[in-house]
């Protein structure tokens, strides 16, 4: 990836472009576990795969600013805490057109604030996972 566009909006409030602010974003899914049953006949054996979880993964600058418009993601996810925020990342860059060869995904998150400090001799970085409140949605127009 070259770039990306990542944004938030909590609400009707404003919407906040966080793609600078990032080293990595993603969505990662994780896949249920799996339960397995075996009966007594010959051919007795059942599963079934669980539910997957879905998180928007999440590797950046420790930007504090509050200035809206220009606030850091660190001080946007601080600020909305345990609030559900709607994301919208697209891989193929900050201008691309959401079609079946070049999607998005868009859906719900939870913010749940990143690190603050670090090791010495290193920028300050805040990695978080932000859970979705549902199957992310590939956004193709």
């Amino acid at each position: 990836m070259r770039n990306v566009l990542l944004t938030f909006k909590q609400g009707a409030g404003t919407l906040g472009e966080f793609q600078c602010h990032v080293s990595e974003a993603r969505v990662q899914v994780t896949p249920g576990e799996t339960v397995s049953v075996k009966t007594l006949c010959a051919n007795g054996s059942f599963s079934s795969a669980g539910t997957p979880e879905y998180a928007l993964v999440l590797t950046g600058i420790q930007d504090w600013d509050t200035t809206v418009g220009s606030e850091g993601l660190a001080a946007y996810l601080w600020a909305n805490e345990g609030k559900v925020l709607d994301v919208v990342l697209n891989v193929y860059g900050e201008t691309a057109t959401k079609t079946a060869s070049t999607p998005a995904m868009t859906g719900q998150v939870t913010a749940i604030p990143g690190d603050y400090g670090g090791e010495i001799g290193t920028y300050a970085e805040l990695s978080v996972e932000l859970p979705f409140l549902a199957k992310p949605t590939l956004a193709v127009a």
